[in-house]
């Protein structure tokens, strides 16, 4: 679009709304946090950046160490698989949003996703770890994406059933 046609849009079509700016920010914020320490080792006292903490919890669960830990402590490997899974279905919520999918799909993704960000907590339990700045501006991140994207589809499921 050029620059001379955004001009001649109409005021609404240009102004930017305090949604779009929240989602923008949420955004930035979720991929900020990949990069402080996400969490902190009790034992060793090192501290892990958050894609590194994001690429273990993805992978972790389907090698040879994850398998075993399948028999020994099951709870642990189920909030581990759960909370690998919860930045790719981050990331389904949001181009479902995108490409304005079907709106209860939306909404039922979102739900899972911030239901599902307790699994870490879990994890963290289990791995005496303790989390850092990077695991609080994920989780800010997220929930500020996912409740600004909500609104207008609330709206647009009042707007259907009414």
């Amino acid at each position: 679009m050029s620059a001379c046609h955004s001009l001649s849009a109409p005021p609404s079509a240009r102004r930017v709304t305090r949604r779009s700016v929240l989602l923008a920010v949420g955004l930035c914020i979720y991929v900020a946090s990949f990069f402080p320490p996400a969490v902190r080792d009790f034992g060793w006292f090192a501290e892990v950046p958050g894609y590194i903490c994001a690429e273990v919890v993805l992978i972790l669960p389907f090698s040879e160490d994850g398998r075993s830990l399948l028999r020994e402590k099951p709870l642990e490997y189920l909030a581990l698989v759960g909370s690998g899974l919860i930045n790719p279905l981050f990331l389904t919520t949001f181009f479902v949003h995108l490409f304005r999918a079907k709106p209860r799909a939306f909404v039922i993704l979102r739900n899972l996703t911030i239901l599902m960000i307790p699994l870490c907590w879990i994890v963290f339990l289990y791995e005496h770890l303790y989390p850092r700045k990077g695991h609080d501006l994920w989780v800010l991140g997220m929930i500020l994406t996912l409740f600004a994207m909500s609104d207008s589809k609330l709206q647009h499921l009042k707007e259907r059933t009414a």
